[in-house]
């Protein structure tokens, strides 16, 4: 067991940080998702024709397939703590909280809370304080 692991995550980037360490550790993972995809061949302008464009659905799943796989390179990065603290401003956090449920993390304690974007020494003494 590593003691308390924190995670500030949003939709682009999540950082892991483990603040009780002998050296303070913080790892930055990038989604790299994108909620509007282009094509090298979409057209900056001119006549919309559907058949060009991807439908809504097409989108949406590869935007969330994109999303799960950047949560389980976040999982990866948590080890085996004794308790972790998920905090963020949006959504991003319960999708990463429901993605733990499906990974072994059920008898680790988890706490998800609101948090704004913060600074890395503001996130490691969020996650010490807490």
């Amino acid at each position: 067991m590593q003691g308390r692991v924190g995670i500030w995550v949003d939709h682009r980037d999540a950082f892991v940080l483990r603040p009780f360490a002998d050296e303070q550790r913080v790892t930055v993972v990038h989604s790299h998702a994108e909620t509007q995809s282009r094509r090298a061949s979409d057209a900056e302008s001119g006549p919309f024709e559907p058949l060009q464009q991807q439908s809504d659905d097409v989108r949406q799943r590869k935007y969330t397939s994109e999303l799960n796989q950047y949560y389980d390179r976040v999982i990866e990065q948590i080890g085996d703590p004794d308790s972790l603290l998920i905090f963020g401003p949006g959504e991003a956090k319960l999708e990463l909280q429901g993605r733990l449920d499906k990974h072994r993390f059920s008898r680790v304690d988890v706490r998800v809370e609101t948090a704004d974007r913060m600074t890395e020494a503001q996130m490691l003494e969020y996650v010490r304080r807490e």
